[in-house]
């Protein structure tokens, strides 16, 4: 089955179960592998049987809230036993019904996974505008492909904020600069080219702040960086990117 148009209401429940606190940990690892899918491939994630039957039993066992005792629901396919129920994170101890019916989980393959549709655009199709399928679909593809890099970048930055170092954590000590190669990708335009500065450099960058620059050049930002963190080079860039001066609004 495809998630089709409710996917932000399932990640919602998702995300409402995995922050619980009452899963138990192969219901977890379950939903986490769901997320990541769903990460990927939004609404055209594709379930199996199995995986759509385990996701909904989870989901519903959990928003009914039943607690230590196995329930008389289905049970999915797969697994034997009764479908389970949850017990409070103080009860260590499971019912064998519980543990027979979560067995069931290491059954589940996650190997049929799909291929980006973002990717075999830009493979098979030449690049998102000349997609023989039109121009929406490449869109919706394309989207696929930067959604999946940015949702990427985004775990790697709080899994930085999340690690101690010295006497803050790995993103105040550090500066990760990302970038596209254009602003809008059907006309390549730079206008309102983006450009995204995270961590604040050991002290050196200001941060938490959005800067609108008009008539500028963009080579100044990574130039600033390079400065800030001892370069020497007195030129950054090429031709009508080369610069020559930072932007002291960065800077702590």
């Amino acid at each position: 089955m495809l998630i089709g148009p409710g996917v932000n209401q399932l990640e919602q429940r998702i995300t409402n179960a995995l922050c619980s606190g009452t899963l138990h940990l192969r219901e977890s690892g379950f939903l986490q592998n769901i997320s990541r899918k769903i990460g990927i491939y939004r609404e055209r994630a594709f379930l199996t049987d199995d995986q759509a039957s385990w996701l909904y039993t989870i989901l519903t066992n959990f928003e009914q809230g039943t607690k230590g005792r196995p329930s008389k629901r289905r049970t999915p396919a797969g697994s034997t036993g009764e479908a389970f129920s949850h017990s409070s994170p103080e009860n260590t101890s499971e019912s064998p019904e519980i543990m027979r019916a979560l067995a069931g989980l290491d059954n589940i393959s996650w190997a049929e996974e799909e291929t980006p549709e973002a990717f075999d655009i830009i493979i098979v199709d030449e690049c998102h505008r000349g997609s023989a399928r039109g121009h929406v679909y490449a869109t919706e593809g394309f989207n696929t492909g930067i959604r999946y890099a940015m949702g990427n970048l985004a775990d790697m930055l709080v899994r930085m904020r999340d690690t101690p170092d010295g006497t803050g954590n790995l993103l105040d000590n550090a500066s990760v600069y990302t970038t596209s190669c254009c602003s809008e990708s059907m006309t390549h335009s730079n206008l309102d080219f983006p450009l995204l500065v995270s961590g604040k450099g050991g002290g050196k960058l200001k941060g938490d702040q959005h800067l609108r620059y008009v008539d500028e050049n963009a080579s100044k930002v990574p130039y600033t960086l390079l400065t800030m963190m001892g370069g020497t080079a007195k030129t950054f860039g090429l031709a009508e990117g080369q610069v020559t001066s930072t932007l002291p609004e960065l800077l702590a």
